[in-house]
């Protein structure tokens, strides 16, 4: 306080700069709240997981305006592959390869690499300059991933996103699981009804 007595307009500036940051943090707690609230809305909806993930990943587009796109790729049981489950159509988007995966595994807060292209062969995330993978994970089990990508954008990505991008990854792993004990059992019941009709 006495520095900003004696030297006031260097003292402005440093409140400025100290309430700048404070602002920062904060519109980025709300934020990161309100996407936790959306998703387990969506979660909550009763939808098919594709919708759910639709949803998810139309969400996190608007928490992280940094990305130019996103996708969110499931893991299939009967092909042992990451398949997408809510990918841009046309956009030539692929399931990262096991490199990155082992990565991902290894790395639950979500990990950023920046010029994708010198690490990957995949056309499609070649052309990015920033990209984000957040695991979907339960019981260290990856169940999927979310993919945030900048295509012109180096350093595009900060942890703070990883961090959100990873929560909502959390949170959709225990949808993923519900929503496949719910699909068993009416599975079971259907099984069940046409045995009792035949």
């Amino acid at each position: 306080m006495r520095f900003v007595s004696e030297q006031s307009k260097a003292g402005l500036k440093i409140l400025f700069g100290l309430l700048k940051v404070a602002m920062e943090r904060l519109e980025q707690t709300s934020r990161e709240l309100t996407t936790i609230y959306h998703t387990g809305n969506i979660i909550s909806s009763g939808k098919s997981l594709n919708k759910i993930a639709e949803g998810i990943r139309d969400e996190i587009l608007l928490a992280v305006p940094e990305a130019d796109g996103a996708a969110i790729f499931l893991y299939n049981e009967f092909n042992q592959e990451y398949d997408p489950a809510a990918a841009p159509k046309n956009a030539g988007i692929i399931a990262p390869d096991s490199a990155i995966i082992k990565i991902v595994k290894l790395n639950p807060s979500g990990v950023i690499i920046e010029k994708y292209d010198e690490q990957n062969k995949e056309e499609f995330l070649k052309k990015c300059r920033s990209v984000l993978f957040a695991p979907i994970i339960k019981n260290e089990s990856l169940l999927g991933l979310i993919i945030l990508w900048n295509i012109e954008k180096e350093n595009a990505f900060k942890d703070s996103h990883a961090l959100l991008t990873a929560s909502v990854g959390s949170q959709f792993a225990e949808a993923i699981e519900n929503i496949k004990h719910q699909q068993e059992e009416k599975d079971r019941q259907r099984l069940k009804e046409k045995k009792e009709y035949f």
